[in-house]
């Protein structure tokens, strides 16, 4: 077994004294975060957990505590059904169609549509519709021309069942029911890279009115087709279209 690495610190009188270097914690991303939160429902709601858990229970524990009001909220009996990317990560056993998502954000706000918001370019050419043979170029011209119908389909996906949000950072928790749909062809959607005459990297965001509401990512080594929502910006932006209840 390997030695523990140490510091060595020399004193005036020559001594040496030989002090354990600390470890660090370990970092949570957003990934692990999703999980902790998943389970920190699954405990509140003391259900068991759908698939493999190997986060922090401890912290799993706190989430339960700052959730505590999510059961007079949604006073459903649910079971975990997140597993191997489902649409929905908890489901009502009593009632047909109701359902509950659990959305995280390390600090950044950003957050993904269930389903279809990360797909690799087969999957994204399946969901819209095209010819899987189109390159990168042609797939980005077909999102600046039908960003209108597009965001309506993401919108659909990210807010057809209630959800809860925790942003870690601001310690922000919201439960969010949709109340209306939105217009999105009577807006005018900017993209970044267009208003700066820039050709398209590897991402360009969206905007309405001057303020940024989502973000697509397309990697030029990742077979990845990413949307995801500034997603406290749009509840504020169209928050007219919403219930939502502050923890």
């Amino acid at each position: 077994m390997p030695a523990r690495k140490q510091l060595i610190l020399e004193h005036d009188d020559g001594t040496l004294e030989y002090l354990p270097i600390p470890q660090s914690k370990k970092k949570v991303i957003t990934e692990d975060l999703g999980k902790i939160f998943e389970m920190g429902i699954c405990l509140l709601y003391n259900i068991p957990y759908d698939g493999k858990y190997k986060y922090s229970m401890e912290q799993a524990e706190k989430i339960k505590t700052k959730i505590y009001d999510l059961k007079d909220i949604f006073p459903y009996t649910i079971t975990h059904t997140a597993k191997s990317g489902s649409q929905y990560d908890f489901t009502c056993k009593d009632l047909t169609d109701m359902y509950l998502s659990a959305k995280t954000t390390k600090k950044d706000g950003k957050v993904c549509p269930q389903v279809i918001g990360q797909p690799s370019k087969k999957k994204f050419c399946q969901y819209f519709n095209l010819d899987i043979s189109i390159n990168i170029d042609q797939i980005k011209e077909y999102i600046i021309t039908n960003i209108s119908n597009m965001l309506e389909i993401y919108f659909n996906y990210t807010f057809d069942c209630p959800i809860i949000y925790y942003n870690e950072a601001k310690e922000l928790l919201l439960f969010i029911k949709k109340t209306a749909n939105i217009d999105w062809l009577s807006l005018n959607i900017e993209f970044s890279h267009i208003k700066k005459c820039k050709s398209w990297g590897e991402s360009s965001t969206i905007n309405i009115e001057g303020v940024s509401i989502g973000e697509f990512q397309i990697h030029n080594h990742r077979d990845c087709i990413k949307f995801r929502w500034c997603f406290e910006k749009l509840l504020d932006t169209f928050s007219q279209h919403f219930t939502i209840i502050k923890f």
